[in-house]
């Protein structure tokens, strides 16, 4: 891992707190981020880009997820971008 310099360390944190804030303004507004990692695969929910062997998970258990999902009123407004595992495949 690269060791980042303290001006970068100061970007990161502040990227952080940007995020942070942001995502608090989007809950106030009833936004709420789709959970993912580790969960069923929810087709009303996620987008699945690929399907991946795993010991780690379950068959159609989410074991990545590529970008957040927003749901706004029950509704889904984007679906979360994940990768599900097709379970530890051949022995």
């Amino acid at each position: 891992a690269a060791t980042l310099t303290p001006k970068e360390l100061s970007t990161v944190a502040l990227y952080s707190e940007v995020e942070n804030e942001l995502l608090r303004l989007l809950g106030d507004q009833g936004v709420e981020i789709v959970e993912s990692l580790g969960l069923p695969f929810d087709p009303l929910r996620h987008e699945a880009v690929q399907m991946k062997e795993s010991t780690e998970y379950e068959d159609g258990v989410v074991m990545l997820q590529y970008q957040r999902g927003y749901v706004v009123d029950g509704k889904v407004v984007r679906a979360a971008t994940v990768v599900v595992s097709s379970g530890p495949g051949p022995s």
